[in-house]
């Protein structure tokens, strides 16, 4: 054989070899392709050596020669540039969510908590097959997700109950899958029912429950034609209540007819359209756990009776009697979509989705205050209008009048502060008595015009139980805990398997070698005319 045919046959297996390995992956993963070619690449390149260095001398010097070993140069540099730029990229760790609603990628919420770990937590999934956990995502990804955005402090592990039988006795594990979040201190939280619309919200507030520990009690009055906790249809809060549960807290109803002050386990007050009035010692319970440092949000609206707004009488918040309009919506439910929230206000600056409110009435409140802020943290968008006198005075024209006031109008109002209680020395200890310093209570207070917004009939269409959940996070001092709204998919998608990058690796090199090798003809051709 002489040396011209070997080295077309070297230079034949070195392009093979490129092309099985880019275009033909699964293949390249088997043993014996991958000995073969190689085999064929060092016979090849032996056989030419010892075919004679006269010949080989010969043979270099030919220009088609001298073409193809620049040409395969060029490739391997190629390659080598590719090789670092991947590595360089894989150890950067940097994803791109090219989804329409980012359903491949964690919200902003659950990576803000990631990032904030200080000690180390560790998740265990436990399930027979990672890829068969849910039909519609990608759970394996999904978890991967919450490993790489935690920079080191949470450890995923992955482990069948079927494999670590012993284990999974001793951890009674009953579900298929059953998540367990452990953090270093030994505190243990587990998510059992895996739901891929709310996987996130799950996994993430049971990080939260890990970290912080135990539930916080939310309290929603009752006694007054409040809108039931318990109750699951279109005018119950049973969702509300779902969610709450479901976001590290439990729910509970609280009568104040049968205490004497706010029971101690209410770590938050809620109160959703009363529609009956209150007694004066009702009142008196309330504006005292208020002032006390208790978090309230009252939810009030046109049918609610006056009597109720004293309990932030002190604060110059007031319901006016009047009726929102928005013009966009109608019939056949009277009420007001809006996504016009106050960045000011931290846990509403990043909300973009807009919330639907039925039979809303606006909100009035100081510019300011002295030991308090003062915010509306929601309003009606330009398009609505106020009409005074509350319901009754629609009418059958829902169009704009004279005397109407165009919008937009503040619907919620957030009051945060100190109130400052004196103390004062008893005049019987005599001159030498001590001077009691004078204590300050935080004071939370979030009113909003409107609550059949909470209701099961409205909470689920819009960003309404999100809006609801946040609100009652940052007056717990919980601000962290998320109410994650489930992204749907859609069909318009962009994914790159290693196979594709592999191809198109493969037709970017091929692509390139045509290139130069027919640049180089019609240079040399250009040459020779």
């Amino acid at each position: 054989m002489t040396g011209k045919a070997m080295g077309l046959f070297f230079i034949g297996s070195l392009y093979l070899l490129i092309i099985v390995y880019h275009f033909f992956h699964n293949v390249w993963l088997m043993e014996w392709p991958k000995y073969v070619i190689w085999g064929l690449l060092c016979c090849s390149s032996i056989l030419w050596v010892f075919t004679g260095v006269a010949r080989f001398k010969e043979f270099a010097a030919q220009k088609n020669v001298r073409f193809f070993v620049g040409l395969s140069f060029f490739v391997a540099a190629l390659l080598i540039v590719l090789g670092v730029g991947n590595w360089y990229v894989a150890s950067q760790n940097k994803v791109w969510d090219l989804t329409k609603n980012q359903s491949n990628s964690l919200s902003e919420q659950s990576l803000n908590i990631l990032e904030g770990l200080e000690s180390e937590m560790t998740m265990e999934v436990w399930t027979r097959s990672l890829p068969r956990m849910s039909q519609g995502m990608d759970a394996e990804r999904f978890f991967k997700n919450y490993e790489n955005a935690a920079n080191g402090k949470l450890k995923l592990v992955v482990k069948d109950p079927n494999s670590f039988p012993v284990e999974a006795k001793e951890l009674r594990i009953a579900r298929d899958p059953t998540i367990i979040i452990r953090s270093s201190e030994g505190r243990e939280n587990r998510v059992e029912t895996f739901n891929e619309n709310k996987a996130e919200e799950s996994v993430t507030n049971a990080i939260i429950q890990t970290l912080k520990g135990q539930k916080k009690t939310v309290c929603f009055l009752g006694g007054h034609k409040e809108l039931d906790l318990n109750e699951k249809g279109p005018q119950g809060l049973s969702s509300l209540r779902d969610g709450l549960e479901f976001s590290a807290y439990e729910a509970r109803e609280v009568l104040l007819l049968t205490h004497d002050k706010m029971p101690e386990y209410c770590e938050v007050l809620v109160i959703a359209g009363p529609q009956s009035e209150p007694i004066e010692k009702e009142i008196t319970i309330i504006k005292e756990y208020i002032s006390s440092g208790g978090p309230t949000l009252a939810l009030f609206g046109p049918e609610v009776p006056n009597m109720w707004q004293n309990i932030f009488k002190d604060y110059n918040v007031k319901i006016n009697n009047d009726v929102i309009v928005d013009q966009r919506v109608q019939k056949p439910v009277l009420g007001v979509l809006t996504a016009n929230y106050n960045p000011d206000v931290k846990v509403f600056a990043s909300f973009s989705q807009p919330v639907f409110l039925r039979f809303v009435s606006s909100v009035s409140s100081p510019e300011k205050l002295e030991g308090f802020d003062v915010h509306p943290f929601v309003s009606s968008e330009s398009v609505s209008f106020t009409r005074a006198g509350g319901l009754k005075a629609l009418g059958n024209s829902l169009s704009p009048r004279a005397g109407d006031k165009q919008g937009p109008h503040a619907i919620g109002v957030l009051i945060e502060g100190e109130k400052v209680e004196k103390k004062e020395s008893n005049e019987e200890d005599g001159e030498n008595a001590e001077v009691k310093a004078d204590e300050a209570k935080p004071v939370k207070i979030a009113v909003v015009g409107s609550y059949l917004f909470a209701a099961n009939g409205l909470i689920v269409g819009y960003s309404n139980k999100d809006f609801l959940l946040s609100a009652i996070n940052y007056l717990s001092g919980d601000a962290d805990i998320v109410g994650i709204r489930p992204r749907t998919k859609s069909t318009a998608k962009l994914q790159l398997t290693i196979e594709n990058l592999l191809q198109v690796q493969g037709f970017i090199l091929l692509a390139a070698s045509v290139f130069i090798v027919m640049g180089v003809w019609a240079f040399r051709r250009k040459r020779a005319a």
